[in-house]
């Protein structure tokens, strides 16, 4: 579990800088190493707004050669917690001007804040969809397979191909 104990906050902003397991986040081990958490945790009166900016070194195979390869990638969340008045839905707050990504409860006996789901959510959603390793665009990709002659015909694999070449023998010399 990744959290931040909220008690002994004092109203203002604070940095924090967490470099929790893939454990805390509950990755599987080999997706994520080196993940590095900056926290912005702004303390107001029955609101905390928490900033995540994430990094890690994502270990990842590449779509075009399937050859594994690390890439660091960095991702950013914002979180506010409210009271319920503000947390819920289709209340309006006159002094809020800023959109947040997202509104949760904030109870008023609540001392830590769990941000284990949006840390991990975070991470993944800044990997990439087109995962190519560095140089794999230039690599050239074989599409042709199997024995070939420069014509371009291949030996005879299935006998069953002759009678299809006969076809188009016949069809060019008709032409």
């Amino acid at each position: 579990m990744f959290s931040i104990d909220i008690a002994p906050l004092q109203p203002g902003v604070h940095h924090f800088k967490r470099s929790p397991s893939p454990e805390d986040l509950d990755v599987e081990g080999d997706l994520f190493s080196d993940i590095e958490i900056d926290l912005v945790v702004d303390h107001g009166d029955q609101r905390i707004l928490v900033t995540i900016d994430a990094s890690a070194t994502a270990h990842l195979r590449c779509d075009r050669t399937l050859e594994p390869y690390d890439q660091t990638v960095r991702g950013s969340y914002a979180l506010l917690f409210a009271d319920r008045r503000v947390a819920t839905p289709g209340v309006e707050d006159d002094d809020s001007e800023e959109p947040y990504a997202e509104v949760r409860e904030l109870e008023p006996t609540q001392h830590v804040l769990d941000l284990t789901d949006v840390t991990r959510d975070t991470l993944k959603l800044a990997l990439p969809q087109r995962r190519v390793a560095p140089g794999a665009e230039d690599e050239d990709i074989q599409t042709t397979f199997g024995p070939a002659d420069a014509d371009g015909e291949g030996d005879d694999v299935d006998p069953r191909w002759d009678k299809l070449r006969e076809l188009r023998s016949s069809e060019s010399s008709d032409q």
